[in-house]
């Protein structure tokens, strides 16, 4: 379970026990019948954490599993090092441990792509990072599980798998992948990196089901906090 708090925006991932080994897999077309009912059981969502001076609400733009009626607000108190998240509509309770993350820069962005009209989030804070890109279909009521089941085909089903949310660090400026709800994301670079300009755009190395990297460009709708991180390596390589 990660959670990463940018400025204002959020990502959060979500995985349960017992991950198949997906060090082999080739494609998304090659997932089992036993992996996908695994990756539909993951839970992430990303947006934008707002508090009116009592509550906080995660505001979720963007959501793995179906959306809600039932919002995701609560309270957050320190006790005994940990951050403990209490629900206010329904009762729940998250121990949450801060992880070290370096010095370096925090910010958040919003991200869309008009070719694809996709939509994503990516946070850094210091030598972490967390990434989050909308799947391109729509997904109402029930459970993913449940919506997979009811896909009438298999391209339908890897449509509704398609939607990345994924934990990474930074290391000499390479920005890898350690986890994600896309199996054939970890262990690849996300390298993002801005275009020369007056209004750049901000680029991004990801995969497609088939396996294969593919750069896409992103505009930026919304820029908070220090982005100072793009001199880093990854982001000082020529693009077009």
């Amino acid at each position: 379970m990660s959670w990463l708090q940018g400025p204002g925006l959020y990502v959060d991932l979500r995985q349960p026990a017992g991950m198949p080994d997906f060090s082999s897999l080739a494609s998304m077309h090659d997932l089992s019948g036993a992996e996908m009912a695994w990756l539909a059981r993951q839970e992430a969502f990303a947006g934008e954490l707002v508090f009116d001076g009592g509550i906080f609400e995660w505001q979720r733009r963007f959501d793995f599993q179906p959306a809600t009626e039932a919002g995701d607000r609560g309270t957050l108190a320190f006790e005994e090092g940990l951050l403990i998240e209490r629900g206010a509509d329904f009762p729940y309770y998250e121990h949450w441990h801060a992880e070290e993350t370096g010095d370096g820069p925090c910010w958040a962005a919003r991200l869309s792509d008009p070719a694809s009209a996709g939509r994503a989030i990516l946070v850094q804070s210091g030598d972490v990072f967390m990434f989050a890109r909308d799947r391109a279909c729509a997904l109402y009521g029930g459970t993913l599980a449940e919506a997979l089941s009811a896909a009438r085909s298999p391209q339908d089903r890897l449509a509704l798998l398609d939607m990345e949310i994924s934990f990474g660090r930074i290391t000499g400026g390479h920005w890898l992948a350690e986890r994600s709800t896309l199996p054939l994301r970890p262990g690849t670079a996300l390298a993002p990196r801005l275009t020369p300009g007056t209004e750049p755009r901000l680029l991004t190395d990801e995969i497609d089901l088939e396996g294969r990297c593919f750069t896409r460009r992103w505009e930026i709708e919304e820029l908070r906090g220090d982005v100072s991180s793009f001199a880093s390596p990854d982001t000082e390589r020529a693009v077009s």
